[in-house]
């Protein structure tokens, strides 16, 4: 996107040297579609990789309606799961609060506690 936007040519551009407003639209269009593109490509990487039925997108991700589409018709065939559009939140607050129970549950880590990335604890 850096390079897309510093190759503009003049002609896109405001004034100040900005991207004018229809590039702007443009390019945050070509993103998306670009983005949107390859979550339903890894998804079908997926799918077929492991032969599933079901498949849930969450997450903050899910909120984008361009995503919410593709993934409905994409994989009209199988069971799809997506939250409402109110319950699609970005994970940190769920990230705060499993550590805000587990420091009322353990209290605080020592200095130079062990790192368990895959929450070993808690499987």
């Amino acid at each position: 996107m850096r390079y897309t936007v510093r190759d503009l040519d003049p002609a896109d551009r405001d004034d100040d040297g900005a991207p004018g407003e229809r590039a702007r639209s443009d390019l945050a269009a070509a993103f998306q579609s670009a983005a949107v593109d390859q979550l339903v490509a890894g998804l079908e990487a997926a799918v077929e990789r492991t032969g599933c039925e079901r498949l849930a997108v969450v997450g903050g991700v899910a909120a984008n309606q361009a995503l919410r589409l593709a993934v409905g018709e994409r994989f009209a065939g199988l069971r799809v799961s997506v939250p409402p559009l109110e319950l699609c939140t970005d994970n940190a607050a769920m990230i705060g609060a499993a550590g805000w129970h587990r420091l009322i549950r353990r209290g605080p880590d020592p200095a130079g506690f062990a790192v368990d990335p895959g929450l070993e604890e808690w499987a």
